[in-house]
């Protein structure tokens, strides 16, 4: 998978109002797509599916008998938003964040209704977020997301095969789901990285090629992106179970305790990786400095071999006068001279080639 694909999605991080705006203003991004409305309504034995044309007085239209959830993909139409928010009279601060998809994960509890918003992972086996906010409006379930996708598909098809519990409970059970799905999402996420840190640490040990350390970093910025989200991620369903459990069934705050155990379970896992990627910087620089020290090696003891070589060469090098004294390099006068020579220094090198094998220096 390429660097542009794997990359956390930071684009709507630069929608932002300008300082000192007016609080709750609802600003459309301008390349945000198109809302799409789905509405589903079902209880135990009944359920109904549809694509919602328009808003207005929507309502009314669904039963009270049934758990309606409203699904809004798509951030780009301000029509439909604002249908929304006069339909079932959402706070205008909980709108605001909901368009300004770069929200902390956070929960909050307005009148008549409870507010969350959190980051989903995309189903693409990369690092590609959005996010995903919610509101528990009594027996309805609002959700946006900033794209079509299918991330909240498997929780369509429990409801349209009745599977597990889901149709038989209220909307905060569904309320749950949606928290739970979100969650989980990151756990795909993190065996991703993984994969990344073993191709890494593999690497390190063999051969390294020059690309390692860019994608050392680009690992920890995708730990890092997700640790952004995971940390107040824990903080939020660890508040859904402090502050705003009158939200909520008792059966559905015992699965709310299971997805507080899942956050803890995300932050662990992120910790070792970040571990995990500081010892991969320094497997890196222990791998470089180790090949330079074996260069160095064969370099020095080719170095010490030629030495001595040197030495023999620059005294049969030099041009004393044999005539003048027996003394003066008898050897220049010899027969076999240069054959000496040649076999002084082989012998040697190979002498020395000897004593460092034995002393285990090569």
């Amino acid at each position: 998978m390429s660097d542009a694909r794997r990359r956390p999605n930071r684009k709507n991080s630069k929608h932002r109002l300008p300082p000192g705006s007016i609080p709750g203003q609802l600003t459309i991004d301008p390349s945000a797509p198109s809302s799409k409305v789905r509405l589903f309504e079902y209880n135990d034995t009944d359920r109904a599916e549809s694509d919602i044309a328009s808003v207005s007085g929507l309502r009314q239209r669904i039963k009270e008998s049934h758990v309606a959830w409203i699904q809004v993909e798509g951030l780009g139409n301000e029509a439909v938003l604002r249908g929304l928010q006069e339909e079932f009279q959402l706070h205008r601060l909980a709108m605001e964040d909901v368009t300004h998809a770069h929200q902390r994960p956070k929960v909050e509890d307005y009148p008549a209704q409870l507010f969350a918003v959190m980051p989903i992972d995309l189903p693409d086996g990369g690092c590609q977020m959005e996010q995903l906010s919610m509101f528990l409006c009594g027996n309805v379930v609002i959700s946006f997301q900033e794209t079509s996708n299918a991330s909240l598909e498997p929780i369509r098809e429990r409801l349209r095969k009745h599977l597990g519990l889901i149709r038989g409970r209220g909307a905060d059970y569904l309320f749950y789901n949606l928290i739970d799905t979100a969650i989980d999402s990151f756990f795909p996420t993190l065996d991703y990285v993984s994969n990344q840190l073993e191709s890494l640490e593999l690497e390190g040990f063999e051969n390294p090629p020059k690309s390692h350390v860019s994608r050392i970093h680009a690992a920890k910025r995708d730990l890092l992106v997700i640790r952004r989200n995971a940390w107040p991620l824990r903080d939020m369903t660890n508040s859904l179970l402090r502050d705003h459990a009158g939200h909520f069934a008792p059966e559905t705050l015992i699965h709310l305790r299971d997805c507080y155990d899942h956050t803890v379970q995300i932050v662990d896992i992120l910790e070792m990786y970040r571990e995990a990627t500081s010892s991969l910087m320094d497997l890196y620089f222990t791998t470089m400095s180790t090949k330079t020290n074996e260069v160095m090696k064969v370099l020095t003891v080719i170095g010490a071999i030629f030495m001595p070589l040197n030495f023999i060469a620059a005294v049969y090098g030099m041009n004393f006068d044999t005539n003048a004294s027996p003394w003066n390099m008898p050897e220049l006068g010899w027969y076999f001279g240069y054959p000496f020579s040649i076999a002084l220094m082989v012998g040697t090198a190979a002498g020395l080639l000897i004593y460092f094998r034995r002393s285990k220096w090569i």
